[in-house]
């Protein structure tokens, strides 16, 4: 997808693409549950990665919509509000670029979180680890997006070709979905406030908007599929 006239867009058309693809981000999460439900892994670790991606998409747009800059202390993010319109088209045609871009917003917040209750948190505080994670999480991004590939395509290892159910493995998948959620959770506290008339001006649902969860919503659409297969089976018997 191009973002080439990204500098054209009123902050009103940005922020309504923040939102989008925000629903789009939970949409994908809750996709990978289902699959992950259905002992997909490999299907399942492509849909959070991509999910990854959109949450920073809708991060980026959100923050050019409202406060014309990016929520993030890099140099390289700093400058005119056109500059930083390039920018953002160049880091949304980059996967790498957006997944850190993610860790980096949420970097950014805990930190900030941390700063205001220091005498709270003591040094061995699960949000002081949390932080130092994240941060580490950083330079895992090129092999996240590494693995992304092998979750979808035959991968040639050696001199031998290997299929992704052989390659993402269930712990691999499960990792990934305890780090990519709480970034996910971070992305629409941020962006959601309070105005069913603007999201329903959008066709959006406010009170399915303010209740996203992708968690549960894979469990109802699993549940959903288990009762669907539980009475094609009954209507099978003879």
């Amino acid at each position: 997808m191009s973002f080439g006239n990204l500098m054209n867009l009123s902050s009103e058309e940005l922020k309504k693409g923040a939102i989008f693809s925000l629903v789009n981000a939970h949409e994908l999460f809750g996709d990978a549950m289902i699959l992950k439900c259905l002992r997909t892994s490999p299907r399942a670790y492509s849909l959070i990665q991509l999910s990854l991606e959109e949450t920073a998409k809708s991060l980026i747009l959100f923050e050019l919509s409202v406060h014309k800059r990016f929520v993030n202390v890099s140099p390289e993010l700093k400058g005119t509000y056109a500059q930083r319109i390039r920018l953002a088209n160049k880091i949304l045609k980059l996967h790498e670029e957006k997944s850190t871009y993610a860790i980096e917003f949420v970097v950014v917040k805990l930190k900030e979180f941390i700063d205001s209750h220091p005498a709270d948190l003591p040094e061995d505080s699960h949000i002081r680890k949390s932080l130092v994670d994240l941060k580490n999480k950083i330079d895992d991004v090129p092999k996240l997006n590494e693995r992304k590939n092998s979750s979808l395509y035959v991968s040639l290892e050696g001199n031998k070709f290997v299929h992704p159910n052989a390659t993402i493995s269930k712990d691999e998948l499960h990792a990934l979905d305890n780090f990519v959620y709480p970034l996910l959770k971070e992305a629409k506290n941020s962006i959601l406030t309070k105005d069913d008339d603007y999201y329903q001006s959008l066709g959006l649902d406010p009170k399915k908007l303010y209740d996203m969860d992708p968690y549960h919503q894979s469990q109802r659409a699993h549940a959903f599929n288990v009762m669907e297969w539980n009475n094609e089976d009954k209507l099978r018997q003879p």
